[in-house]
């Protein structure tokens, strides 16, 4: 029998609205964002859940109430789900990078898996710890039903590792959408298989990023 994780990335936060990089900082969610919960909380009404966990991050945490709003569990503090540690680029715009940080910037868009800020978190140890968190997690809930709630850069190295890819093929792994659910399937021996990835079907037209309504009304599939 399979163990299948839900993964939830964050609903909007204000880090997303401002063009701030928020990384590790506990920043609140946007009233975009909390509309963006009621809809998720309703997609998960029905679904069958024994655990959830979330990163320690107050947006994950937010989040990870909705997913559990109908369901009453105890909702678990995973550190290793957190997002990426910056250092230098924590709290800034996004804006200022290509001047103050043009190698680091260079990285982060075409090189991610050489991304290595000063004071901060390399890709490499994101790239590792997150996996590390999803597997104890799958070891310490066989064949449940799990809701695990992360971030970003921290989801895009989970499913880097997901597709069965090394670090360097991580520029193949999209961005996920706010509150987009993607399904794993975990089998007894730890493999892992992509059942539904980044769906944003819960959500109204009005609460997807730009990005994603333009994409929509060029009539792309």
């Amino acid at each position: 029998m399979l163990t299948r994780v839900f993964l939830v990335r964050h609903c909007q936060a204000s880090g997303n609205l401002d063009g701030v990089f928020q990384g590790s900082i506990d920043t609140d969610i946007t009233q975009t964002g909390q509309q963006q919960l009621e809809q998720l909380r309703e997609r998960f009404r029905l679904q069958k859940l024994d655990a959830v966990y979330t990163s320690p991050l107050l947006r994950a945490r937010l989040t990870a109430d909705a997913v559990n709003f109908y369901h009453g569990l105890p909702v678990r503090i995973e550190q290793d789900l957190r997002e990426i540690d910056a250092g230098v680029w924590e709290g800034k715009k996004w804006s200022e990078f290509p001047v103050k940080y043009p190698e680091d910037t260079l990285n982060w868009n075409l090189y991610p898996w050489r991304f290595a800020p000063q004071g901060g978190e390399s890709m490499q140890q994101v790239y590792d710890r997150v996996w590390k968190a999803m597997q104890r997690i799958v070891q310490k809930n066989p064949r449940s039903d799990l809701a695990v709630v992360s971030h970003g850069c921290a989801i895009r190295n989970i499913m880097c590792h997901a597709h069965g890819y090394e670090i360097e093929r991580m520029g193949e792994v999209d961005w996920y959408e706010q509150t987009s659910v993607t399904i794993l399937e975990f089998d007894e021996q730890g493999a892992c298989i992509i059942a539904q990835e980044n769906d944003i079907s819960h959500l109204s037209e009005q609460l997807l990023s730009a990005s994603v309504r333009d994409w929509n009304r060029a009539g792309k599939k």
